[in-house]
Formats: structure tokens, C-alpha cells, sequence
């Protein structure tokens, strides 16, 4: 009997679990445009002044709660799972311009108000009633409101959205203010449900994988024959199967194919996408930010946090989101490790730079979600589709398990 040939277009997590779900049964042909596997999961490694390796990547924290396929995977592979100091903050927030700190230095997330900042009384008692306004309203879910509906609709005083749903929304996402401002309100509620962030909930334990994901995005490829460099350009269904177009200018010809990459991504793939194809795909929107990886300080209050919102003025728009390694990561000394996004008229450069990659996330806002209750309906038996797209909350585990279910539809094609 001849093995069937699937292309997986995407070297992602969600490219590699379907790699691995696939690989044992049918010969795998897996497509990277860079010179590396991973796509966000992929970690560099940098030596510091100490003589410490640093991994790093946007992939750093997981619980074994919400986080199940992926730590049956790791117990498989005898990955180790080491657990976090309860006292890191998974988010924190800071203004420059009024002083307004979020965790205080020393408190878990959600466990008290922060303290009244250089505003006046009027609207500091604004942002405390719009505060636990808002914890009820994200709670009855509102799934087409955005940050900026809650105050062209819902009354909420613009202090309120910029210092705390905005930045909140940015460290969950780690997206641009710009981005978050276009977030349903709702996905912030899911995450902080699912993260055990909201106020009164007692803390999840947190964890991440020692020497990164390097541990396991190489041992998920194994499957595959690998082509780096090697972007697909078209991917079109024929009478007799798949072809893959590459920027080769090569034409390869396969049974089946999952696409694995983002969704704007995967519907420019496409030749000739059905009308519900073009339709969900092309309701969800994607962010692509360069983040550097650094030891510049300056301009960043904290580096006690797993992810850091600074303001630097209450007017302006100038903002750095961080992500802090050295505690994280056990990592000694005085120099400090920190991967950065930031934007403004004075924030875009980082002295300091080690590296660089840029990073595609989906934007969270009441039209994607919409679509997304659909995407299980554009996928067939022989094309399918995969991503941290695939619900609300984008997280490692969703693209993870995205990918085995891209795999699994495949294969149930095959019977």
C-alpha cells in the first residue's frame, strides 16, 4: 500500500503537533520560510556576562491546569516542569506621568486596589467605581464590546480604559495599545479565569520548561522531512490532491495538507478559497511586532513582573511593553535581560540589542471571535487548518492541540 503524502505548511507549534500526530502514519513534508523551526515557540540562546545560557521567547509560562495536552506532552518527552516563585506578578502596570502602579511592588495580581496616584480625588473615585464596574461587566460577557466601546458607550472614564483595560489587555496579549484598543472586552475575563488572575481566586501554579522550548520543538519535527527557507507560496486542490508552489519556483504534489500559519496568512495561501473560507478567515486580523531582545533599563520601572506595561506619560503615546528574564529564569548578576515591543515618538530604538524577531499575533477583536466559532467548518479531508487562532484565548496550548486536530481530520479522511 502507498503512503500517502502530506504537506504541513507552518513550522509552528500547531505545524509541529500535527507533525507529530502525523508523522508515525504518512510521509511529512514540512514547510518553513525561515531558517529556523518554532515560529513564535522558537527560542534564542544568549550567554550572559556570568556565563549563563538565557533561553528566550514569548512562550514562557504554562500550568497544569489549562495547559493539559501540552503537559501530557512534556511527561512523555521526561521534560521536566519547573514550578515559579509565587512572588513574580504574572502582569504589572506603571505610569510615568501620575505614578500609577499596578500590582504594588510586593502584592499578588488582584489582591488589593492599587494606591491613589498624582490625580485628583474626582477621578481616582471614578477609576475605583469604573473598576468594580468593570470586573462585573466582563463577567456577564459582553462578546462585541471593545475597550474603546467602554467609553464611547458604556460611561468609563478614558483614565480607566488607558491605565488599566488597555495595559491589562497588552501584557495578556502582548500586543500594542493600538491593538488592544480594538480587543472584546470579554477575552480579558477568559484569560484571567483561565490564568486564576481574577480578584479573590487563589493562584494557579506556574511553570515553564528549563532550556526553553528547545526541549521539544526539534523532537516534534523528527517526523518530517524539513525545508528550511522554504516559504509555500500557493496552495491549490486539484482532482488528483494537493500542489505546494513554493518561492523555489518547485511544484510538489501531496495527498493532503494542513495549513498551519496565521489566518490572514493562510487565506492569501489559498488558490481560489470558497466564500466561507474568505469569509472567516478575513474576519480575523493579525498584529506582526519586532520584539528586541535587550539590556537597556532605562525607561522601564520594573523587572519583577513575567510582563511589564509602562506608560510614559498620561497624554502621550509613547509605551514599552517588556518581558523581563533575569528572575524569571534564575539568571545572576547586575546586567538585566529583558525581550521589548514599544512605540511612541521617542521609545522605537533599545540600546543594547542582542536580537530581534518579530512575532504575529491574532487581534482579539468581537468580529474574529465571531469567526472563530466557525473554523472547524472550512476544514475537509483533504486541507485543513491550524493556529493559536482557534480560540479566543491564543495561547500555546491552542495552537498546540489546534495542530492535533488539523491531523486527526486528515487522518479520518483516510478511512
Amino acid at each position: 500500500m502507498t503512503v500517502q503524502k502530506i504537506a504541513v505548511i507552518g513550522s509552528g507549534i500547531s505545524g509541529l503537533a500535527a507533525v507529530r500526530e502525523l508523522g508515525n502514519q504518512f510521509d511529512v513534508t514540512l514547510f518553513e520560510a525561515g531558517s529556523q523551526i518554532g515560529g513564535n515557540a522558537h527560542s534564542e540562546t544568549t550567554v550572559t556576562s556570568e556565563g549563563q545560557n538565557l533561553q528566550t521567547n514569548l512562550v514562557i509560562i504554562y500550568n497544569r491546569e489549562h495547559y493539559p495536552a501540552l503537559m501530557q506532552l512534556f511527561s512523555e518527552m521526561e521534560i521536566p516542569f519547573t514550578s515559579h516563585p509565587h512572588d513574580i506578578p504574572t502582569a504589572s502596570i506603571h505610569c510615568e506621568g501620575c505614578g500609577f502602579s499596578y500590582p504594588r511592588p510586593g502584592d499578588t495580581w488582584g489582591a488589593q486596589l492599587p494606591a491613589q496616584p498624582e490625580v485628583t480625588g474626582t477621578v481616582w473615585r471614578q477609576y475605583i467605581d469604573d473598576y468594580h464596574r468593570f470586573l462585573r461587566l466582563v463577567q456577564q460577557g459582553h462578546p462585541t464590546l471593545t475597550a474603546n466601546d467602554l467609553i464611547r458607550a458604556k460611561g468609563y472614564s478614558e483614565y480607566f480604559v488607558e491605565h488599566f483595560v488597555v495595559p491589562l489587555l497588552t501584557c495578556l496579549f502582548t500586543y500594542s495599545p493600538a491593538a488592544a484598543r480594538k480587543c472584546a472586552v470579554i477575552t480579558i475575563f477568559r484569560l484571567l479565569t483561565a490564568s486564576r488572575l481574577t480578584p479573590g481566586t487563589p493562584p494557579t501554579e506556574w511553570g515553564s520548561i528549563p532550556g526553553g522550548t528547545s526541549n521539544y520543538i526539534h523532537h516534534l519535527a523528527n517526523r518530517a522531512e524539513v525545508l528550511l527557507h522554504t516559504a509555500a507560496e500557493k496552495v491549490i486542490r486539484t482532482t488528483q490532491g494537493i500542489e505546494v508552489h513554493d518561492n523555489t519556483g518547485t511544484v510538489r504534489r501531496f495527498d493532503k495538507a494542513v495549513i498551519a500559519v496565521p489566518a490572514d496568512q493562510a487565506l492569501a495561501l489559498i488558490d481560489k478559497p470558497t466564500p466561507l473560507q474568505r469569509e472567516v478567515l478575513g474576519a480575523i486580523p493579525y498584529e506582526y511586532s519586532k520584539w528586541s531582545l535587550h539590556t537597556d533599563t532605562s525607561g522601564i520601572m520594573r523587572t519583577d513582573s513575567l510582563l511589564h506595561h509602562q506608560k510614559m506619560s498620561c497624554t502621550n503615546g509613547d509605551w514599552i511593553l517588556s518581558l523581563p528574564h533575569n528572575k524569571l529564569k534564575g539568571i545572576t548578576g547586575s546586567e538585566q535581560f529583558i525581550s521589548s515591543i514599544s512605540g511612541g515618538s521617542k521609545l522605537t530604538h533599545r540600546h543594547s540589542t542582542l536580537s530581534s524577531h518579530t512575532h504575529g499575533l491574532c487581534i482579539q477583536t468581537p468580529q474574529a471571535i465571531s469567526a472563530m466559532l466557525n473554523l472547524s467548518s472550512i476544514c475537509a479531508s483533504d486541507l485543513a487548518f491550524a493556529g493559536a487562532y482557534f480560540r479566543p484565548e491564543t495561547t500555546h496550548e491552542t495552537a498546540f492541540t489546534s495542530g492535533l486536530n488539523a491531523a486527526k481530520i486528515l487522518k479520518e479522511g483516510t478511512r
